[in-house]
């Protein structure tokens, strides 16, 4: 409702396109963005295509060498 009444509201636009980024609705963000004014951000979640959080290609499996309260990987 916000956007319908002031469409080219930087701070309505900022929050929309951060709502869509909390429900991984990452290329709906990205004209949001643009609107608010953060052109990298646009850039950068309109180049999200497909599901987000998918690995593809190829994977490796590194051994740990060293256990701690945070696991180091050389």
């Amino acid at each position: 409702m916000a956007l319908a009444l002031a469409p080219g509201d930087k701070d309505a636009n900022y929050f929309l396109a951060d709502c869509y980024i909390r429900q991984d609705k990452f290329a709906l963000s990205a004209p949001h963005w643009q609107a608010a004014g953060e052109d990298s951000y646009a850039k950068w979640f309109a180049a999200v295509r497909g599901e987000a959080y998918q690995v593809h290609g190829e994977t490796a499996r590194l051994p740990f060498q060293q256990m701690d309260s945070v696991p180091l990987v050389c």
